[in-house]
């Protein structure tokens, strides 16, 4: 995820799913070239384009999934996981947009 946001211009999250966000990732002139997002059927978080899906990020199910933005950052709040033994594990990080022009 780290890497796609860093070659990003713009992100968008998708909060229609409160606990399993979509992160979408735009170039300079706004098309969007990647994103992330929950797939119901197998619980894990895949990535890809709207209608090219390149499959899970990883394969562990996955119980929530929020993001948030900033100017030049997204906010990766919170990804559950459930582990092979049964342990739930949490992560938050941030990544920075690096393409983003600057402001004027």
């Amino acid at each position: 995820i780290s890497q796609g946001v860093r070659s990003a211009a713009h992100a968008e999250v998708d909060r229609t799913d409160p606990q399993h966000h979509t992160l979408i990732l735009r170039d300079a002139a706004q098309d969007e070239f990647l994103r992330f997002w929950w797939d119901g059927n197998d619980q894990r978080i895949h990535h890809g384009r709207e209608a090219d899906d390149r499959g899970a990020v990883v394969q562990t199910p996955v119980t929530r999934f929020q993001l948030d933005t900033l100017t030049r950052l997204v906010d990766i709040q919170l990804v559950e996981l459930r582990a092979g033994d049964g342990q739930l594990v949490r992560m938050a990080s941030a990544a920075a947009l690096y393409n983003r022009e600057p402001e004027p």
